[in-house]
């Protein structure tokens, strides 16, 4: 039985609950992609009164969290209140039930390899953006 050799840039995911990834751009190849390369998904607070929301980013093959190479992390903060100074993504001391929160993260990928990542408040129309630089695949 012969492996298959995967080419390309691996997927780029975030993590979930239960050790899993979502794939918000799924593994390319190298030879044929067009640039940037964007992925989209929409995300919700699970607790009442959540004051943060903490995305890892990672990229790999699999489907686990510990099949993938972590390439960093942000933090929303939804409360002028929290700790933080920065990254307050939703201002004010609202009281929010879960799964009223829609956080649209959005990441693009560009063809040197960097990654920029937004997070939207869909609701409060308010956004917040990072870079990364991926491994080298």
């Amino acid at each position: 039985m012969m492996a298959t050799v995967l080419r390309g840039r691996p997927a780029v995911s975030i993590a979930i609950q239960g050790g899993l990834v979502k794939i918000l751009i799924p593994p390319t190849d190298i030879t044929t992609t067009m640039y940037p390369v964007i992925g989209r998904e929409i995300f919700t607070n699970t607790k009442d009164d959540q004051k943060q929301l903490k995305f890892r980013v990672y990229q790999g093959w699999g489907s686990r969290i510990d099949q993938n190479k972590i390439m960093g992390e942000f933090s929303l903060y939804f409360d002028t209140d929290a700790t933080p100074t920065t990254n307050v993504l939703r201002k004010g001391n609202t009281v929010v039930k879960a799964g009223s929160m829609k956080i649209q993260v959005a990441m693009r990928l560009l063809e040197d390899g960097s990654l920029q990542a937004e997070a939207r408040d869909l609701v409060k129309k308010t956004s917040l953006g990072w870079t990364f630089t991926l491994a080298p695949t």
